[in-house]
Parts: C-alpha cells; structure tokens; sequence
C-alpha cells in the first residue's frame, strides 16, 4: 500500500511538473538558413485575436548557453501563456561559429548582433500563421541577452514595444550610442552585487544614465542591497515589467 501511495504522489508530481512547463507549440523553428543555431522555440496561447510576444535571449558570453536549458526567467514568462502572450526563446550563433554553408568562423559581435535581427523579423512576416500582434513585440535576454536585447530596440528598425534588459554586463560603451532619442521604454534589472565585475551595477546605472541623456524612458531596478532600487515590495520582476509594457500597448492602441 505505502508502495501504491508513493507512486500515485510521483505521478502527481510529475503532471504538476508538466503542467508548470508547457512544451513549445514548435521547437528548433529555424528563423534564417545562415547558421545552425539560428532557431527558436515558440509558445503560444489559445486565443481567437492575435497575440503579443515577448522574444527572449540567453546570455553566456556569446560563446556559450542555450535557448533550452538557459531561458531567462523562464517559468514566470511562461506563465504569461494564461495571459494571452506568446513566448519565443531566441538561440543565435556564437563567436567563432561556421556559417551553414561551410565558411569559417571568426564569426563577430556585429554578425551575431544583425543574425539575432531575423527572427523578429521571421517572425513579423509570418504573423498571421502564428496568430501574433507585430506592433506588439517585446524583447528580453540576460548578459549577453542584455546587449542583444538593447540592439535589437534601439538599433535596429524594428518596431519594438519595450524591452527587458537583465544583468547587464561590462562593454555598455559600444551599445549606449544605439539608445537615441524616441525609442522604445526600458525595464532595466541587474541583481549582481558589487563583486561581480561582469554583471557591476554601475553598468546599468550607465544605461540609466544615457536613457536620461536623450529621453527614453528607463526603469532601473536592482535587489535593493546593491545600490539599484528594489522592485517595489510584494511584486517580482516580470509581473511588474507586464503592468509597465501593458501600459505601453494600451497607449499604442488609443
């Protein structure tokens, strides 16, 4: 009996467990031929109206990390599915990294940079089979997902709503020139403390500072002990950053 017991709780464990990690609607959905690891897992909600996304991309020094098994934030977006948002977790090629057709590598920042650009658009061009709002797209990533993030907002024409930097790192002086003035609202977290030398908080206090110097609008955020305002109390990171770019679609909208 306490056999039968045991295995009927695993088994329940298990379907909690499935329950709190939807597989993908489609897995390894390749958004350009021009390298291998150029695809994304997507997730979408049941819906009759199209859907906004949020895009999001791993972080591991552009050399490292997966859009599998380092999805940032993971479960708290995904639980945005019962909210009506699609999801996509974004893989991109590595420095180093040979081109599909054979070239060698020595693949650069500014090529994965402009590489991690065709899945927004792959996916703005097939909006309508994937039931996807592209005047409602947000861009998210963590580390080296900050930076791609930041590019992708404010570099690119792409038309982002907002973006979600997290742990920004150090180089913050080859993408501040991209944040200019007009572009899209920032929710910028880092939760390092001041003894990470790649994730300081002084780097997102140097985005903080350009988006004031040409007026966009940033939100810095960091645990309250190292030296970034705390979220603010009884909400964590994504459900707050949602009620900031929930304001910003409705101000789209009117």
């Amino acid at each position: 009996m306490k056999r039968l017991i045991a295995s009927a709780a695993l088994f329940a464990g298990l379907l909690c467990n499935a329950k709190s990690a939807p597989v993908p609607t489609y897995d390894d959905l390749r958004y350009s031929e021009a390298y291998g690891r150029s695809t994304l897992d997507l997730w979408l909600p049941q819906s009759d109206e199209p859907t906004p996304l949020i895009l999001v991309f791993h972080g591991g020094g552009f050399k490292a990390g997966s859009k599998e098994r380092n999805m940032p934030q993971r479960k708290a977006l995904l639980q945005l599915l019962d909210d009506g948002i699609a999801v996509a977790s974004v893989g991109y090629p590595f420095l180093g990294d040979r081109g599909t057709g054979g070239q060698i590598g020595n693949l650069d920042y500014a090529t994965i940079l402009m590489e991690t650009a065709n899945s927004i658009r792959f996916l703005q061009a097939n909006a309508d089979k994937y039931n996807l709002d592209p005047e409602r797209f947000v861009v998210g990533g963590s580390s080296a997902g900050a930076v791609i993030t930041i590019y992708l907002t404010y570099a690119e024409p792409l038309g982002i709503s907002a973006c979600l930097p997290m742990e920004q790192p150090y180089g913050v002086e080859m993408i501040q020139g991209f944040i200019r003035e007009g572009g899209a609202p920032m929710i910028l977290c880092t939760y390092s403390g001041e003894n990470d030398c790649v994730h300081h908080p002084q780097f997102a206090r140097a985005i903080k500072e350009r988006c004031d110097e040409v007026g966009v609008t940033c939100y810095l955020y960091g645990s309250g002990s190292n030296g970034l305002p705390a979220i603010p109390e009884g909400q964590a990171l994504i459900p707050h950053a949602m009620e900031i770019i929930r304001a910003v679609w409705a101000g789209q909208a009117e």
